[in-house]
Parts: C-alpha cells; sequence; structure tokens
C-alpha cells in the first residue's frame, strides 16, 4: 500500500524533507541550549544556586529590613543571614553509576514523534530498508547541520 503522506512530485517531496529537517534541527537546537543551562550533571546545584541567589537579592531589597526587624530578634539578623547563605553548600550529585538522561531521552522522543507525525517511517531495519527518507535519517541530518553551523537547510 502506498503511503498517502509520500507526493508524487519530487519537488513537494524534497520541501518536506526539507521542512522536517529544519524542524528537527531548530527543537534540537533548543534541547542542547536547555539541558546546558539546566546541568543535568548536578540539578540539585543549580537550583540550590538560583534560590540562594534569589534570597540574596530579596535580602538586599531595603523593603525586606522591616520584615527581618519583625521576625527576627538580633540587630544584625540580615548579615547573619546573608553570611550562613554564603556559606552553604548544594546537594551533592547522584551517587556515582550510570548518569541519567531521562529529560534528554523525552526531549529526543518528542522530536522523534514529531517527525512521524510529518508521515515519515521510524524503520532503520538492514532487512526490509524503507525508500526515502525516515525519522533516523532525519535527526542525523539536523545534527549533521548543527554540528557544522548550518543555519539553513540546503537539501
Amino acid at each position: 500500500m502506498r503511503d498517502p503522506t509520500v507526493s508524487a512530485n519530487p519537488a513537494a517531496e524534497k520541501k518536506r524533507v526539507r521542512d522536517s529537517v529544519d524542524a528537527a534541527r531548530t527543537q534540537l537546537w533548543y534541547m542542547v541550549r536547555e539541558l546546558y543551562l539546566y546541568d543535568e550533571k548536578n540539578p540539585a546545584a543549580a537550583a540550590f544556586y538560583s534560590a540562594r541567589d534569589l534570597l540574596t537579592r530579596i535580602l538586599n531589597d531595603v523593603d525586606a529590613d522591616n520584615l527581618v526587624r519583625k521576625y527576627a530578634s538580633a540587630p544584625d539578623a540580615r548579615d547573619k543571614i546573608l553570611s550562613a547563605l554564603a556559606q552553604g553548600t548544594p546537594p551533592l550529585r547522584p551517587q556515582a553509576g550510570r548518569r541519567e538522561f531521562t529529560l534528554r531521552d523525552r526531549w529526543i522522543a518528542d522530536i522523534m514523534e514529531n517527525i512521524r507525525r510529518r508521515g515519515f517511517g521510524v524503520s532503520h531495519s538492514k532487512k526490509k530498508p524503507e525508500k526515502g527518507e525516515n525519522v533516523f535519517s532525519i535527526m542525523a541530518e539536523a545534527a549533521r547541520q548543527i554540528k557544522n553551523g548550518v543555519r539553513e537547510s540546503q537539501i
């Protein structure tokens, strides 16, 4: 049975492949960027430093002095709190062993599902190869373009 999503027009098929590669490249780029910011090695440390910086900014605000005086009896309570925050250490990273890449894996699965919804197959079997492009070839081309710094697809 013929795949209804595949066009008989070669130019239309090339455009469909190019659009899919562009979409996958954009999604992969955002994934890499977000995972770098998220710091998957020790997400607890990133959250700790973010919370510490927020509390420091709040306590350094002029309006916070009234609240600190209201709830803390010591005259230098704000300075002690800021000192304790600065000396704090983040939680340790998870135990040694295989790092978990759950966020990365979920993101890649979503990108692949988006490509599949565009009408590309998921088979990469050597026994029964598909004609044309599939999800894996689209992902590989998108990753190759990111590596080479391609801005627009030239397929």
